[in-house]
């Protein structure tokens, strides 16, 4: 990855490195945030990706009338979480959250396989 991308995805290499090979694995991946919310009485300091399935993909929507908001929820979908949960993340987080989502769901599509 360049610096650019990096400054711009707000992911760095050994981050994406570490999604390629849960996304290769078929393994959940760890998301932890820079900065920790509350939502309730719980302290959120990580997102669990789990490999997005039918239902997931089912619910998203392409094109062009899609919304931020519809990306954080889809991402809410993949860590299996009520979306309102994420509501208070960071503009920093929400922004690689929302890239790693894609990079993840990306991922793991194309390893194929049963």
């Amino acid at each position: 990855m360049s610096e650019s991308a990096e400054s711009v995805e707000g992911i760095d290499a050994d981050e994406l490195e570490k999604m390629k090979e849960a996304a290769k694995q078929r393994k959940p991946y760890t998301f932890v945030l820079r900065y920790p919310i509350k939502f309730g009485s719980e302290e959120i300091r990580e997102l669990v990706f789990s490999r997005p399935t039918i239902a997931d993909m089912r619910r998203f929507s392409f094109g062009a009338g899609m919304t931020y908001g519809d990306l954080v929820d889809f991402a809410a979908r993949m860590c299996k979480r009520d979306p309102q949960s994420l509501n208070g993340l960071d503009i920093e987080d929400g922004n690689r959250l929302v890239v790693a989502a894609g990079f993840f769901c990306a991922l793991g599509l194309r390893t194929g396989g049963p």
